[in-house]
């Protein structure tokens, strides 16, 4: 079994004091890299041990599912709730896809009443809040997130849904402990001006447009082939015509280099993630799918080639590069 660093003990030994106190729902905040996939597996390992159930809610339950993740190392085997799949219900845990429940409250309505753990990873994003108000009154909540902030008028405030927060340690303590890597920065300007907002967030159409027509991927190429040359790299585009454009650049010039987005098979998608994995050198391109809870410990560069108004979201981003 996996066992807890010191800063990670404390963070669970906060939230069990919490819980003690009353507070039944509390933010689990932790800097991207701390290990919170780590901390709540084991909660939920003493949660089942202790004859309990718990269930974990998420939006990419593929990240869950990785290989030698926190549940194989913490002797965990869930039950899967996602589309096409009827798992189980009586057994002590399960993981499932938020959106499959929220569409499942009905049916399930007595199986989340009766659920002692839940967990929300990635608790920060708005489409979990659905899910609340068919849990009971006795369950603990923990919603795990590196960036406890939501931004948008429309969107309700994370202290509706939860009463506490605790957070143990900070990104600066991490890299001084040496559990993070220490980070360099380099930056080019790039003209917004005539880029589109919608909700506040840079609308992602006319950003590919801008990122097209400054042909910024030539001095992406070049400042990769200068500063990181043959450095494991993970690229965040502005679309899918940006990223695949890109691609195709860095292939011309004999960069191992691969796409992903969510509109490729899950075959596909896990093809390119395994290359990734086995590739020292490789560069992976994607949209919207790596961006919280991948796990790739050995990547030595991040490229945002797209911009962002949202601080969670760039946090999400430069922190794959932290461990």
């Amino acid at each position: 079994m996996l066992k807890l660093r010191k800063y990670q003990s404390d963070t669970v030994s906060g939230i069990r004091t919490s819980f003690a106190s009353r507070k039944r729902k509390v933010v689990m905040c932790a800097p991207t890299g701390a290990g919170k996939t780590a901390m709540f597996s084991y909660m939920v390992s003493q949660a089942i041990k202790k004859g309990s159930n718990a269930l974990i809610v998420t939006d990419r339950i593929e990240l869950l599912k990785q290989a030698g993740s926190s549940f194989d190392r913490f002797g965990i085997h869930p039950q899967y709730i996602s589309a096409g799949s009827y798992p189980n219900l009586n057994a002590p845990c399960h993981v499932a896809m938020v959106e499959t429940l929220a569409r499942r409250t009905d049916q399930y309505e007595e199986f989340l009443k009766t659920r002692r753990l839940v967990i929300f990873d990635e608790a920060h994003k708005s489409a979990f809040d659905k899910i609340f108000p068919f849990l009971g009154e006795d369950t603990f909540v923990i919603g795990a997130t590196a960036t406890p902030f939501r931004k948008g008028k429309a969107q309700k405030g994370m202290d509706e849904f939860y009463d506490t927060i605790v957070q143990s340690i900070d990104t600066p303590e991490l890299i001084e402990l040496g559990f993070l890597s220490k980070p360099g920065y380099f930056g080019v300007d790039v003209d917004m001006t005539d880029v589109k907002k919608l909700g506040g967030e840079f609308d992602s159409k006319s950003m590919q447009k801008q990122y097209e027509k400054l042909k910024t991927f030539n001095g992406v190429i070049d400042n990769y082939e200068r500063l990181t040359p043959g450095k494991k790299a993970i690229v965040f585009s502005a679309g899918i015509d940006n990223s695949r454009q890109l691609c195709d650049e860095m292939l011309k010039r004999d960069i191992p280099a691969m796409h992903l987005d969510s509109t490729m098979s899950k075959a596909d998608r896990n093809a390119v993630l395994s290359w990734f994995n086995l590739t020292h050198n490789g560069v992976l391109l994607n949209v919207g799918i790596a961006t919280t809870g991948f796990d790739q410990p050995d990547i030595e560069v991040v490229i945002l080639y797209r911009a962002t108004t949202s601080l969670p979201l760039y946090l999400q981003m430069v922190g794959r590069g932290s461990r």
